[in-house]
């Protein structure tokens, strides 16, 4: 078997290449944004008070059958009811 030419090689090369920059550029694109930050308490306010009360409309969801690979998102809906600030620290999903 031959050599390929300096030409093909530059081409498989660059082909290459462009696979692993669309790929690198895919896995960025999926990323998702971060969350703005939170604001802080000001040092001099008073400390609230009050109550809060954590409401979930939907506190699971169901995705049924899945293909490998496919993306799939759902909306949690959660509320604050309650007369008081609600600070949530740390959420993980299952």
């Amino acid at each position: 078997m031959t050599d390929p030419s300096p030409r093909l090689r530059r081409a498989l090369s660059a082909g290459g290449l462009l696979v692993a920059l669309l790929s690198f550029a895919a896995i960025l694109g999926a990323q998702q944004p971060a969350p703005p930050p939170l604001p802080t308490p000001d040092p001099g306010a008073a400390p609230a008070t009050g109550t809060p009360r954590l409401v979930v409309e939907e506190n699971q969801h169901n995705y049924g059958r899945v293909i490998q690979g496919e993306l799939v998102e759902h909306l949690f809906v959660v509320r604050n009811d309650g007369d008081g600030p609600l600070l949530i620290k740390n959420v993980q999903a299952t």
